[in-house]
């Protein structure tokens, strides 16, 4: 499993050309990432202890909240600029194939 979690993490720094030692902090979000061997991986590959203080939930949701009021251009965002985005639809497929879009462009 841990391999599987491995190869897409080398690859976004590949594609990105970020060396892990030049990002300022790791904020892991999703159910794998509290597992602790998961959290051990990703120490070993980034070097350095991912943040824990963050909520992982509460970080996904002001990521969205910025995405919304970017996408709104609210006043308040003017000074944010954002430079990185997944242009990939996330979706689900369940054990009986039957896949449903959750997030959308």
């Amino acid at each position: 499993m841990l391999q599987r979690l491995r190869r897409p993490i080398e690859r976004a720094l590949a594609d990105a050309q970020l060396d892990p030692a030049g990002l300022a902090e790791v904020v892991l979000v999703g159910g794998a990432t509290r597992m602790p061997m998961v959290r051990q991986l990703v120490t070993r590959l980034f070097q350095r202890l991912p943040l824990r203080h963050l909520d992982p939930d509460l970080a996904i949701a002001m990521g969205a909240a910025v995405q919304a009021g970017l996408k709104a251009r609210d006043a308040a965002l003017d000074d944010v600029v954002l430079t990185d985005v997944m242009p990939y639809s996330l979706g689900i497929v369940a054990a009986n194939q039957v896949g449903g879009r959750m997030v959308t462009d």
